[in-house]
């Protein structure tokens, strides 16, 4: 679609080749499943910033909302399949350079907008400050302007870890997928064992290097490469994947201070049931605005969750503040943060994105500058 293009006529960039319109749509869903639980189920996150006692409070819950948090859980299965997808036939460089400007124009823009919305809702600049150079230039250690942010650097990791498989050509999909899925499943059996209590420093470092997450990301590359070549993928292969992610989605619940992970459990395997069955969809598919709607709903999810959080319970405590019931608020304001995503990602990120593939092609494409 003309839509998707920029200025001069080039594909996006930060568009996967053969996107999927079931992908593009369980992305959104997966962003609108955490929106709905952050709104629903954890209104304490504004009172971290002073700006509410608590959080306006009259909204209604019940365990699936509150699950919504499991949508991240998914968003790994999905950046697995969708960069199973994006490193075929790649190299390095031209891999990186994709994944960040996938990346950093939505992160610069929604850090801003961030910024701007707790500014007028009274947060001081002094905290602030840091946090948005943060994560405006993705120094994803530091602390973010938002705490939705630490999945960025979860997703960073996995982007270096490809990259460097690309750079001394070792990138074998079914072999990543496996070992991915099997690091978990070791990490699981060393927390639960004696080695975690005693040697925390060891956990640590697992948990930085993807050991919570990696059968999430595994899990997605399997179905990718199953998808493309199903005779190089054996039944066996998603064992350690299939057997590791319900015991780290039953731990995150209990984290977060859940009671059970059957409501989460039954979400993951729905959203994992639409990537397995997502290339028999794409085929059902005959509507040209279905699908031009599902890649535009795909580029808004980035932005959506990036914003959805700290931006839009700060306009629900604006609204309580100025008397306005939650329950008339909310609606308007889930409305308002889609809408913004989708100018975001239409709109304002293209431009952001074009200017920065021009600042780094010369950086990240020395062969071909060379070459010219």
């Amino acid at each position: 679609s003309h839509l998707f293009r920029n200025r001069r006529g080039m594909a996006d960039p930060a568009r996967p080749r053969d996107a999927l319109v079931a992908i593009d749509l369980l992305r959104f869903g997966a962003a609108a499943m955490v929106m709905l639980c952050h709104y629903f189920g954890q209104w304490a996150l504004v009172d971290r910033l002073g700006i509410g006692t608590g959080g306006p409070a009259g909204l209604p819950t019940n365990a699936w909302l509150s699950s919504g948090w499991v949508g991240v859980e998914i968003f790994f299965v999905i950046s697995g399949y969708v960069i199973a997808l994006s490193a075929t036939n790649s190299t390095a460089i031209d891999f990186a350079r994709r994944r960040l400007l996938r990346l950093w124009p939505g992160t610069l823009i929604c850090a801003s907008i961030t910024a701007l919305v707790l500014l007028i809702a009274g947060v001081p600049w002094a905290y602030l400050a840091p946090r948005y150079a943060a994560s405006a230039l993705m120094w994803l250690w530091g602390d973010q302007i938002d705490p939705v942010y630490w999945s960025l650097l979860v997703e960073c990791i996995f982007y270096a870890l490809v990259t460097l498989l690309l750079a001394i050509g070792r990138w074998n999909p079914v072999k990543v997928g496996l070992a991915l899925s099997t690091w978990t499943l070791v990490y699981l059996a060393w927390v639960l064992g004696p080695g975690g209590k005693a040697l925390p420093d060891v956990t640590g470092a697992a948990e930085f290097l993807l050991a919570p997450f990696g059968a999430f990301f595994g899990m997605g590359i399997l179905f990718q490469q199953a998808h493309r070549d199903p005779a190089s993928v054996k039944g066996w292969m998603f064992l350690p994947a299939f057997l590791a992610a319900p015991v780290c989605i039953g731990a995150t619940n209990g984290i977060d201070d859940g009671q059970e992970s059957g409501q989460a459990l039954l979400l993951f395997v729905a959203g994992v049931a639409v990537v397995i069955l997502s290339a028999r969809l794409q085929l059902a598919v005959r509507s040209d605005r279905l699908r031009r709607l599902a890649i535009a709903l795909g580029l808004a999810t980035y932005p959506l969750y990036l914003t959805h959080a700290y931006v839009g319970q700060a306009l629900m405590v604006g609204g309580a503040k100025l008397g306005l019931s939650p329950t008339l608020t909310v609606g308007p304001v889930i409305l308002t943060m889609v809408a913004l995503a989708l100018f975001i990602a239409l709109r304002i990120e293209p431009v952001v994105r074009t200017q920065m593939d021009r600042l780094l092609r010369p950086i990240l494409r020395p062969a071909q500058r060379q070459a010219a």
